[in-house]
Parts: structure tokens; sequence; C-alpha cells
């Protein structure tokens, strides 16, 4: 995985930050996907330790996509 995306999660607010910012209002700081599939994680906040809060879509299945934390480990 490419590196150059650490230098934006520094910038990036921390975890709950943005809590009162409306879903639809968030800033996303960071998209990570998978080539080859239709899976996308894309980061509104961190930890500054690898957790993220933002928005999934796992398998093209954007009926069932949410916010929720993730890792990428």
């Amino acid at each position: 995985m490419a590196e150059g995306w650490k230098k934006h999660e520094s910038e990036m607010p921390r975890l709950c930050v943005t809590e009162g910012v409306p879903f639809e209002d968030k800033e996303i700081w960071l998209h990570f996907f998978v080539l080859g599939t239709d899976s996308h994680w894309m980061a509104a906040e961190t930890d500054g330790k690898g957790l993220y809060f933002g928005y999934a879509v796992l398998g093209g299945d954007y009926q069932n996509a949410e916010w929720g934390y993730f890792r990428l480990s």
C-alpha cells in the first residue's frame, strides 16, 4: 500500500470531533479501496493510530453500506 496518505491522516479530525455534523455534511479525508472489487472505505475521522470512522461499501452492496468504525489491518 502506498504511504502518501499518512500525511493526510495527520491532518484529519480526531474521533468524535465531527460528531455533531450530519453524515451528509461530513468531509471525507481518505478513500481506501481494493482493486478488482467494489469495496470502499471512506474515512472522515481517525484516532491517529489506525482506527477510522467513516463510510463503508462492501462488495458493491450500496443498500447495506453504513457509517461506522474500521481498521485497515
